[in-house]
């Protein structure tokens, strides 16, 4: 994505989306770019009301001369349905900047009888 299509990319979020949680609106500047790719970026956006975090990906179809969007909402859900909040992600980067080696094989594999 370049500039303009980041842009485009924000402005279509500001006018499509609304908070999950209380139905605002966003502003600009609760739209976050977390990455991008060729055609598509990733976008945070927190609500400047509720505070809720929600993500979304947004790709640039290049359709009859003209750039389209697509839309995939990232609902974010913790096993057994309760949603990922703020205090999640807090204990997940505290452990992660603890004693974590960065070896997800070891930290995932059965411990060995």
């Amino acid at each position: 994505m370049n500039i303009i299509d980041i842009k485009n990319s924000a402005k279509y979020i500001q006018s499509s989306f609304k908070c999950e949680v209380c139905k605002a609106k966003y502003h600009l500047e609760d739209i976050y770019l977390l990455a991008t790719a060729e055609h598509e970026g990733l976008f945070e956006m927190r609500c400047h009301e509720c505070e809720s975090v929600m993500m979304v990906t947004i790709v640039n179809v290049l359709k009859e001369q003209q750039f389209r969007f697509s839309q995939r909402v990232i609902k974010t859900k913790l096993k057994g349905g309760t949603e990922v909040n703020k205090d999640d992600l807090l204990d997940i980067k505290n452990f992660l900047n603890s004693n974590f080696d960065g070896n997800f094989k070891k930290l995932f594999e059965k411990p060995k009888k």
